[in-house]
């Protein structure tokens, strides 16, 4: 008789346990439908690893203006454009003065004493090429070339106007020319290597900014915003200054024109392995992850949180680029109860770890910088109100 009753006992043990698991196994696994998608909530994402070693500045210079190329960091400032080597800090190249300039993904147009010139990021070398006073930029690209205007760009023999200077980017077998068309409109031309057009497309959204990843380019407009709010919300009282960055739309294309992708994301997004990640902020409810799959597969939303603040926190925005493996990006809000401020400087390594230091640059709730650029696997940043880049090395 009790061993009948501790056999019983035992089963009923183990009935117990399945259905724990089972339970435990369907709340993983569970997908709810939200406007025709289906979103899938997975582990918390939290900022608790240890940052030593992660990312460091590694590099720090007085800049205007900068791009990223490789292990390379085209500089501009009071008039001289430098080249550093960004692991050593080495010096390659110094060219002064130089009275205009413009930088693409791929090359940069210098206007000096002695002439015009393209410099070639991945030679350093410096072409010349002839323009007049009213030429913004100019390039040639095998038997193309390539000038802007104020309000238009002549491609070999054929002239496109816009509302704005017209920008360039460059992919490996071609290039693509954008700029304000009509009233908060973007008018994007794609051309082959030979200048023939792929596609005239319009993006109804302005101003836009480009991201070129081998054969596809990215065009995101930012939806950052400013505002004077009570310093402690719900509560009539001192004004102060307010940023928001919590959505970007997004339109991806390949390098032949094709619409590959247009949605809206939260203020910084990434791409890795087919896939569309961002940080979205939330002022009501939890901060989420989003991965966006091209390859049709469901959406997912995971929670995040950076601030350790127990409290009420309000969260304003994330502000980013990505490069090779990872998204780098400013993330900024403050308290409600106390009206302190938090700024982070964070680092997603996709996948694998999100590390967040705070970023104390003497700024309240706006964006604690002014600029951030991502490549390879660095990224750079200039500090709100300071003339100066810094570089930091992503491990």
């Amino acid at each position: 008789m009790k061993l009948l009753k501790l056999s019983l006992l035992f089963l009923f043990f183990i009935l117990v346990s399945v259905v724990i698991i089972n339970q435990n196994t369907q709340e993983q696994s569970s997908n709810v439908a939200v406007n025709n998608l289906s979103i899938h909530s997975s582990e918390f994402l939290e900022n608790k690893t240890s940052l030593k070693g992660e990312f460091k500045p590694i590099l720090t210079l007085p800049a205007w203006d900068f791009q990223g190329f490789e292990d390379r960091l085209f500089v501009y400032y009071n008039g001289t454009l430098k080249v550093y080597n960004v692991k050593s800090g080495k010096l390659l190249l110094n060219v002064t003065p130089v009275y205009d300039y413009y930088f693409s993904n791929r090359y940069a147009y210098i206007k000096t004493d002695n002439g015009s010139f393209v410099l070639n990021y991945e030679t350093l070398r410096l072409a010349p090429i002839d323009t007049d006073k009213n030429v913004e930029y100019a390039f040639n690209l095998g038997n193309c070339r390539i000038t802007a205007r104020e309000k238009s760009i002549l491609v070999n023999s054929q002239v496109f106007t816009f509302n704005s200077p017209p920008k360039v980017a460059f992919f490996p077998n071609g290039f693509v020319v954008y700029g304000l068309y009509k009233d908060r409109e973007t008018r994007v031309i794609f051309f082959d290597e030979r200048c023939n057009i792929l596609n005239d497309t319009i993006i109804s959204n302005y101003p836009l900014v480009c991201k070129v990843v081998d054969h596809k380019i990215f065009f995101i407009r930012r939806g950052l915003f400013a505002v004077n709010q009570s310093k402690f919300p719900k509560l009539k009282g001192e004004q102060v200054l307010h940023e928001y960055l919590s959505m970007s739309s997004v339109y991806l294309f390949n390098s032949k024109g094709q619409e590959i992708a247009s949605l809206g994301m939260g203020g910084i997004i990434g791409f890795y392995n087919n896939t569309l990640y961002s940080f979205k902020v939330n002022p009501d409810y939890c901060d989420e992850l989003i991965k966006f799959y091209l390859s049709n597969k469901p959406l997912e939303k995971q929670c995040f949180s950076i601030s350790h603040y127990s409290g009420w926190f309000v969260s304003q925005g994330t502000f980013g680029d990505f490069g090779d493996g990872f998204m780098a990006f400013a993330y900024w809000g403050f308290s409600g109860e106390s009206g302190t401020a938090y700024n982070y400087l964070c680092v997603y390594v996709y996948d694998k770890r999100l590390n967040c230091i705070p970023y104390y640059s003497g700024t309240k709730r706006v964006s604690p910088i002014d600029e951030i650029k991502a490549w390879s696997r660095y990224f750079a940043i200039i500090p709100r109100g300071s003339g100066e880049v810094v570089v930091y090395e992503v491990r």
